[in-house]
């Protein structure tokens, strides 16, 4: 029964193909990260590279090791209430280094000049906000913030006035923020002023937002933090277009 069938449900079994074609139209999640993966593996074979028995099993002593499972008692039983064989474990691995290893096989000059070219979508902004439904109480704010004399504190104000719910309460703090999280109107405006300039109204669906600048985040372009961001964003996109180049058939939907 149990290699005829890959669920039984209540007693119920369900094949493979059954399975698939449940999903299929709903929730093809399952599906596209399977062809990937095997795109991944297949990627890293034409490249030359694999994963050694001692690299694997040098990462699996770490996941336990990190995990405070170093009997092997304690493994197996993690395994079990996860449902999860040792082979599977020991697949997942091995893949997450293959990743690893087809990343830092990018060479950093082609990172550097991926961030050479879009450094912008790499920038953060530090926000605060207050959030008002009409237009003249947004500038009566707007007015007294900017008053020099009165010295009103912004986060105090967001507090007291703003109808945001979430950011309300830690005084309009929304954090840091990139470009292309924010409208095109308030991200042309807020990346181009001062730290502490108080900019707005903006309207929106919501009412007319005021924003804060605190601070900004521009990496340093050759930070190996971001040089690592950007290979992993590099593998991704080649392995995206080996996807839609590939040659896939999949006779359960046929």
């Amino acid at each position: 029964m149990t290699n005829e069938y890959s669920f039984i449900i209540n007693n119920h079994p369900i094949d493979l193909k059954s399975a698939f074609n449940c999903l299929r139209g709903i929730d093809d999640t399952v599906l596209t990260n399977l062809i990937q993966l095997i795109i991944c593996q297949q990627y890293a074979t034409e490249k030359g590279i694999s994963v050694s028995f001692e690299e694997l099993q040098i990462a699996v002593d770490e996941y336990r090791y990190l995990n405070a499972m170093e009997s092997a008692e304690s493994f197996i039983s993690y395994l079990k209430n996860r449902k999860i064989s040792l082979e599977s474990f020991q697949n997942a691995m091995e893949n997450n280094l293959l990743v690893n290893k087809l990343t830092e096989d990018i060479p950093d000059e082609e990172a550097i000049s991926y961030i050479n070219d879009n450094y912008s979508q790499f920038e953060r902004v530090e926000l605060y906000m207050i959030q008002i439904d009409k237009k003249n109480k947004a500038i009566d704010i707007m007015e007294l913030l900017n008053d020099k004399e009165e010295e009103f504190n912004f986060p105090f104000m967001a507090f007291e006035h703003s109808l945001d719910a979430e950011s309300k309460k830690k005084g309009g703090y929304l954090g840091f923020i990139s470009r292309n999280r924010l409208p095109s109107e308030v991200e042309s405006v807020v990346f181009n002023v001062s730290e502490g300039d108080i900019s707005g109204p903006f309207k929106n669906k919501d009412g007319y937002n005021i924003y804060m600048v605190n601070s900004f985040y521009r990496p340093d372009k050759d930070d190996p933090e971001l040089i690592l961001a950007v290979k992993e964003i590099l593998l991704q996109e080649k392995l995206f277009q080996l996807m839609k180049s590939a040659d896939i058939k999949c006779p359960f939907y046929e």
